[in-house]
């Protein structure tokens, strides 16, 4: 499926989550320049897409949550904001954590999120 997302100022966000747990893609392409974190990119946890301790302490807690995505744990460390211009593609594994940063106010993104199982 292919979704068109336009954020104005949302400053509240979903936490750190996984889409799913089998091999989902995500692609995003920016529409406007998101080259601040005040402009609320796509965030990505590095590595978290592949057997670990985060990935099991998450899906620990998730399984006596009701949302097994959920990740409320993430290696600060290997967090990684994706910052780019508008017409730049991302290609993501929706398995590792994951989260859209809220923005501030009077800020805005529009990016084009393609989904691929």
């Amino acid at each position: 499926n292919i979704n068109l997302y336009h954020n104005d100022s949302i400053t509240k966000t979903r936490g750190f989550h996984i889409d799913d747990m089998s091999n989902t893609l995500k692609a995003f392409i920016y529409l406007t320049d998101v080259d601040y974190l005040s402009n609320g990119p796509y965030c990505y946890v590095s590595g978290t897409h592949k057997p670990g301790p985060y990935r099991e302490a998450n899906l620990a807690i998730a399984r006596k949550s009701v949302k097994i995505t959920e990740t409320p744990y993430a290696p600060v460390s290997s967090i990684v904001p994706v910052l780019a211009k508008k017409g730049s593609l991302v290609i993501s594994d929706q398995t590792g954590i994951h989260r859209g940063i809220p923005q501030k106010e009077n800020f805005k993104r529009t990016v084009l999120v393609a989904r691929y199982n």
